[in-house]
């Protein structure tokens, strides 16, 4: 019984620490989820901002319906996304519904970032050096931005930044000039180093979250714990007030019978027997008084009462209660006090 009592115990012990590992994993995953959502609006309508003016700059480069159209893509993504944000902040939470929302915030993120690297391979004007270096450098300083902003999900971060970037990498490769190539690898370097540090982010924001929410369930438990011994007192407290009532009254009624006895026609031994029992029930009066102590003593309320002890008293009352049962057993009982035990 002992050993199936603590293997039961043991499961029960595993199976609270993998639900308390669940809870932290579900948290960790809905928080970062929450916090994609919550970066999201300022670089993004920065960026809404930022492809106007690279639509104003290349206007004169390229034919006007390719300009309007890319511009009204992103247009269109970015009023997606940012319809996606006010949805989901009032969304109910849940397991399935967190995976949902990340697998689209992944989606978008994808779609814009193809949207961006779109501008590295449509608007390079050949004519215009200067305006490829300054698309280029654009073009890192949005994938850069992307990584910062969406660090909490490194899928994310790569898919942004790979779909940036990459259109750019093939489109200089393909040149076959040695500024092109120069171009690609550095962009290559960059994309790698984005995708790296993209990982390590995440890390670092899973570890950092995983602290925090294992603290606040510890915090929990205690406060669950505290709360169930404060019921567990009050129903202690309860039980024996209780059972001191229950067993004063009979007790009482010992001690009334026992008195009423001891004013009749009794003989010397009788007499001896009936104070044995008048004392033996004070005993167990005394016993219940210092069970009712415990619950003062948990409320600080108990009051110690300093006076001297009679041994030689409370000796007899211990001895007399044995007596009985020693000669019952055919053995012989002898009490010998030492000369001033008398006194207390």
């Amino acid at each position: 019984m002992g050993h199936s009592d603590a293997t039961a115990s043991t499961s029960d012990t595993r199976d609270s620490d993998a639900l308390r590992r669940a809870q932290v994993v579900q948290r960790i995953d809905d928080e970062r989820v929450a916090t994609l959502f919550e970066l999201t609006p300022t670089p993004l309508i920065a960026g809404l901002v930022f492809a106007a003016l690279v639509a104003f700059i290349l206007w004169p480069y390229r034919p006007a319906p390719v300009v309007a159209g890319w511009l009204l893509l992103k247009f269109s993504i970015g009023a997606l996304r940012l319809s996606d944000v006010g949805a989901f902040r009032h969304s109910l939470r849940s397991p399935q519904a967190t995976a949902r929302w990340r697998r689209r915030a992944i989606a978008m993120l994808g779609m814009d970032g193809a949207c961006w690297g779109a501008m590295g391979v449509l608007f390079m004007p050949e004519q215009a050096p200067g305006v490829q270096t300054v698309i280029l450098a654009s073009l890192v300083g949005i994938a850069g931005s992307g990584v910062f902003s969406c660090i909490s999900i490194a899928r994310g971060c790569v898919l942004l930044v790979t779909t940036v970037l990459l259109p750019s990498v093939v489109w200089q490769l393909a040149r076959g000039t040695d500024a092109g190539l120069f171009a690609a690898l550095g962009l290559l370097v960059y994309l790698t180093l984005m995708c790296v540090e993209a990982r390590r982010g995440e890390a670092r924001i899973v570890e950092m979250l995983r602290l925090r929410f294992e603290n606040a369930l510890i915090a929990e438990e205690r406060q669950r714990a505290m709360l169930l011994a404060e019921h567990s007192s009050a129903a202690k407290s309860r039980f024996l007030a209780t059972v001191s009532h229950e067993v004063r009254t009979p007790l009482n009624g010992i001690m009334g019978m026992t008195q009423l006895l001891q004013r009749s026609a009794v003989d010397a031994e009788q007499q001896a027997q009936l104070d044995t029992i008048r004392r033996s029930s004070e005993h167990l009066q005394t016993v219940i008084s210092d069970l009712l102590d415990l619950s003062r003593i948990e409320f600080g309320k108990l009051l110690l009462d300093d006076r001297p002890t009679p041994l030689a008293a409370t000796v007899r009352e211990v001895t007399d209660l044995l007596q009985a049962v020693a000669e019952d057993k055919g053995l012989a009982f002898h009490v010998v006090l030492a000369p001033g035990c008398g006194k207390t």
